[in-house]
């Protein structure tokens, strides 16, 4: 069925639906994150809501896996969001380039009737600007994907914070259905992160840490 502005009821119900994934994403992602910048007392974990720096609440999140485990420091916090911008920039010539590509479309077919009235063939370089603007699209898809790469690495290690028994699993999850992301990031952020200083990690003078419950024994020296 279709409505005399030429919209289909279908199409516009599919616009509905995906308006409301995208928002409850964007929704349970933010309060998991915060949860978790809470439970690690990272700085300002309302940045989670805003969109920009809620790469860099995500970040500093998948920063605390190294800072616990005693490993080399990661910079998710700095590197997620400059991608984030790169992946905006580029989400935006993809765009660009979508309007051309069906510009183009439309010129090459007053092109090709042009060719028939006037019996000149310039059929061969309206074909070779179509291809043009395939191949500049199917590069900047590869990008994308590329982009999209340090994010799911950041995700493996705020799962390893926070769960670590599943964080292959739930990176595999994230990998092949995306939508998946906000609903492991909620199951994570109901735990706890895991000790500090545990797996190798140096604790504060006077304790030590115990493998067989998680936990550390002693007394502090002040």
């Amino acid at each position: 069925m279709q409505s005399a502005v030429g919209f289909s009821i279908p199409s516009v119900i599919s616009a509905i639906f995906g308006s409301w994934i995208s928002v409850a994403t964007y929704i349970l992602t933010a309060i998991a994150v915060m949860k978790m910048g809470r439970k690690i007392r990272a700085g300002a974990p309302w940045l989670a809501w805003i969109p920009g720096p809620d790469a860099y609440a995500l970040g500093r999140v998948a920063d605390e896996d190294s800072r616990r485990r005693g490993q080399p420091e990661t910079k998710f916090r700095i590197l997620l969001p400059i991608l984030t911008g790169l992946a905006a920039l580029l989400a935006a010539v993809v765009g660009i380039l979508v309007i051309a590509l069906a510009m183009g479309t439309i010129i090459a077919i007053f092109g090709g009737f042009y060719d028939w009235v006037s019996g000149v063939d310039t059929t061969g370089t309206d074909m070779e600007g179509l291809a043009a603007l395939v191949g500049l699209l199917i590069l900047a898809g590869i990008l994308m994907l590329l982009l999209s790469i340090p994010r799911l690495i950041a995700l493996w290690h705020v799962y390893r914070v926070f769960c670590p028994d599943r964080a292959i699993l739930f990176l595999m999850l994230n990998i092949f259905v995306n939508v998946t992301i906000p609903v492991t990031l909620m199951i994570a952020s109901a735990r706890e992160p895991i000790p500090e200083y545990s797996f190798g990690g140096t604790p504060p003078d006077g304790f030590t840490y115990d493998p067989r419950d998680g936990g550390f024994s002693g007394t502090e020296t002040l």
